[in-house]
């Protein structure tokens, strides 16, 4: 699981696009939309399903949600084709990460 605007892994923040590599996830071809499910395949952030951007047979991007998580550590689990993954530990922000505004510096 890495961040996608990076490809590093890190804390993810709200709102933050993540990609999540393995096999067996969605079509080879691959499948596009912004919905809590794309092509039969779900993320679930402590059980509840969060916005998919895309998945092929080996990546999915999903979104955390905008929302500020309720603690610094969630339990991430893929649904695809009827089968769970194992759930996996991730690190939140409990805010959005925002861009260095250009001429400001930082502390």
């Amino acid at each position: 699981i890495v961040r996608a605007d990076t490809t590093r892994l890190g804390i993810l923040a709200p709102g933050i696009v993540f990609s999540i590599w393995g096999s067996g996830y969605g079509p080879h071809a691959g499948c596009k939309g912004v919905a809590t499910e794309a092509c039969g395949v779900q993320v679930l952030l402590d059980d509840a399903p969060i916005e998919v951007q895309y998945t092929n047979d080996v990546l999915i991007n999903a979104r955390m949600p905008d929302a500020a998580p309720s603690q610094p550590v969630s339990r991430l689990t893929v649904v695809s084709g009827g089968r769970s993954s194992d759930p996996v530990e991730v690190r939140r922000l409990p805010e959005k990460a925002r861009s260095p505004v250009p001429g400001e510096r930082s502390h």
